[in-house]
Order: structure tokens, then sequence, then C-alpha cells
């Protein structure tokens, strides 16, 4: 497997666990990922990762080169975005996790799109 889909699915999971986790935290009162706008990234990890494994043969869904790199990258746009949204000065792990994962992802994406272009 070529190290962006690794990545990819890395970054997917990560995404899909930061969901869980604490987004916000003030004087110890933390507020969850799925509280929020947690279920829109838990939701676009999860769609990233059934499409990278039906890229990979997995599956009933078997997209082509394009048509996977494209919707990657506007699931991890969604994600990025969302992340960096929600940055707040009371910010926790997740959402920091969030912002990571979508911006690796995003990359790892565009970089496996980019090799798709060059190969035809």
């Amino acid at each position: 497997m070529a190290p962006a889909l690794k990545v990819i699915g890395i970054a997917s999971a990560v995404t899909a666990i930061a969901a869980f986790l604490p987004w916000a935290s003030v004087l110890g009162v933390s507020a969850l990922g799925i509280q929020g706008d947690g279920v829109i990234t838990l939701i676009a990890a999860l769609l990233g990762l059934v499409l990278l494994a039906g890229y990979l043969g997995y599956g009933p869904l078997h997209p082509g080169r394009r048509v996977f790199g494209g919707i990657e990258i506007a699931l991890a746009a969604v994600v990025a975005i969302t992340g960096l949204a929600d940055l707040t000065n009371f910010a926790a792990i997740g959402i920091y996790l969030t912002l990571f994962g979508g911006i690796a992802w995003g990359i790892a994406a565009a970089v496996s799109l980019r090799r798709v272009k060059q190969t035809g």
C-alpha cells in the first residue's frame, strides 16, 4: 500500500477517535466532540475509511482513482475547517487531533491524487 494511503487511513481513524475526546475544557468541565460538531467529523471520517476500504478492494464500493482522491480531499477539508472553526481558548486534545488529522488527511489525499494525475 502506498504511504499516502496509509496516512489517509491513520488520519481518518484519528479523526474518528478524536470525536469522542474532549474538544473544550473549562475549569475541569469538558465537552466531547460528539456533543457538537464532532458528529460531522465522525461521519466524514467513517465515510473516508469506507471509501478507502473500497478503493483498496474491500467491500462493494470500488471508486476510481480520481473520484477517490477528490472525495477524500473534500472530506478532509470538512474536517479541517470544522476543527479550525471550533478552535477556541478552551480547546482540548480532541479538537487539536481533529484539526491535525484533517490537515494530514487532506495533504495525503492531495499527494495521492497528484500521483494519479502523473501516472494517468
